[in-house]
């Protein structure tokens, strides 16, 4: 089973003061790798006693990792992240069904729900530890470059900025995912139903749609913001026909420096990626000049 099956799984069964102790941990990620269990002890407020008899049970439901050296601790794991992320957007009243798995990216997973309304949407779980440290550093906004940040932290702080950008956007009309909720790791989105460009087995009107993802960007741009990581794989078509600019946690305000040469190389890339599938050519300078001067 993935983390996210597993939490979902083990959610079932889990105790109030075991999901207190889930809390605990993913509070205090900043602070400790392994979590002293004197120190959790204390922060709990639950004696020695009890807290090494829910160490034990939250390890062997696969939720943290209960250690006695260097000194007796807690390590977090993925799928007890998972899990007190879904439970919190259970208790907040967001979702109330978790679904199967619908797409595995480079540094997400994507697993379906339903609301309490029995909307369906998406859940997007960050996994940033999948890309090697170096290449996140030298790609992504959201990491801080020469220091050390766990990779949850990473993926947290992915996930909120994601959420941020995409209420931005959405908010002005650009065709991104609409928004619903952001819980430590996760974005809660819309839920999409159709197929990204790069793994479309056909493309019906790709003028069309090249024309649509650069009204996107101009979009973007004129809302702020430049993707600074548009490629193929996070162009959405949906059933209907609708274009959508997914995955904006690298995004950065066109106000930063660099960011003109950025949206630059997005429109260069998205218009060579056409040119060489669908022999469609398109002048990247010249929309990139269009672009910028609004």
């Amino acid at each position: 089973m993935s983390s996210a099956e597993i939490a979902s799984t083990s959610l079932k069964h889990l105790k109030e003061d075991e999901i207190f102790v889930l809390f605990l941990l993913s509070k205090h990620l900043h602070r400790f790798r392994i979590f002293p269990l004197r120190t959790l002890m204390e922060a709990s407020g639950m004696s020695l006693k009890h807290l090494r008899k829910i160490s034990w049970s939250l390890h062997k439901k696969d939720l943290v990792h209960y250690v006695k050296a260097p000194y007796e601790g807690l390590i977090l794991r993925m799928s007890g992240l998972d899990a007190i992320a879904l439970h919190s957007l259970r208790s907040l009243g967001i979702i109330s069904l978790f679904g199967r798995r619908i797409g595995v990216g480079k540094e997400s997973d994507i697993y379906e729900a339903l609301t309490p309304e029995n909307e369906r949407v998406c859940l997007k779980f960050y996994r940033i530890g999948r890309t090697s440290f170096r290449d996140v550093i030298r790609k992504r906004a959201y990491t801080l470059a020469g220091s050390y940040v766990s990779w949850f932290i990473r993926s947290i702080n992915a996930a909120e900025r994601e959420f941020t950008v995409l209420k931005r956007l959405y908010k002005l009309g650009v065709s991104v995912p609409r928004p619903i909720a952001q819980n430590r790791h996760i974005v809660v989105m819309e839920y999409l139903d159709g197929e990204i460009v790069a793994r479309a087995k056909k493309v019906l009107n790709p003028d069309l749609v090249l024309r649509e993802i650069l009204k996107i960007i101009k979009d973007a741009y004129n809302a702020g913001y430049v993707n600074c990581d548009l490629s193929a794989y996070n162009v959405f078509i949906t059933v209907q026909g609708r274009v959508l600019v997914i995955d904006w946690p690298q995004a950065v305000k066109k106000s930063m420096k660099n960011s003109k040469l950025r949206l630059r190389k997005d429109i260069e890339r998205i218009c060579e990626y056409f040119e060489d599938k669908f022999g469609i050519k398109i002048d990247y300078k010249r929309e990139y000049e269009r672009i910028i001067g609004n």
